[in-house]
């Protein structure tokens, strides 16, 4: 399971890189005074709300996890020994204990829902800002412009 992760943070940065390398033609020279200052949004800033979005999935589904544990049935008791297990293996283990209804409960209800929410909220503070698709009004202004 630690190759999951290792192949996530790779693919994350290799996200980055890239977007990163598309964009230098987009991001304005400080040094040069006939560069355009930023009309365009970096596809770095597209790239930062792309991860974000990833990571409000991982959390997602992570309280989906988390509310089926919490059925507290046979099939969830089996299923949260499983979880342990993985949680071990990938070294996260001591910080999150499957078998602990009351720690399950506490991040399905509390904790896991306002970490969605802030991230959800910072994914489309993103997207608003730098996203590719103007709102109407300014795409109107832009073409007026034009």
């Amino acid at each position: 399971c630690e190759h999951g992760l290792l192949v996530l943070g790779l693919a994350a940065w290799l996200l980055w890189r890239n977007m990163a390398e598309k964009s230098k033609s987009q991001i304005p020279d400080p040094k040069d005074p006939e560069d355009g200052a930023g009309e365009n949004a970096p596809a770095r800033m597209a790239a930062l709300a792309a991860m974000v979005g990833a990571l409000a999935l991982g959390v997602a589904i992570f309280t989906a996890l988390t509310g089926f544990l919490a059925q507290t049935d046979w099939d969830s008791q089996w299923f949260s020994v499983q979880a342990k297990d993985v949680l071990n293996a990938v070294g996260i283990g001591a910080f999150f204990n499957t078998m602990n209804t009351g720690q399950v409960l506490t991040l399905h209800i509390a904790a896991l829902p306002l970490l969605l929410g802030l991230l959800v909220g910072i994914h489309l503070f993103f997207i608003r800002r730098d996203g590719p698709v103007k709102p109407i009004d300014a795409r109107q202004q832009d073409e007026q412009a034009n």
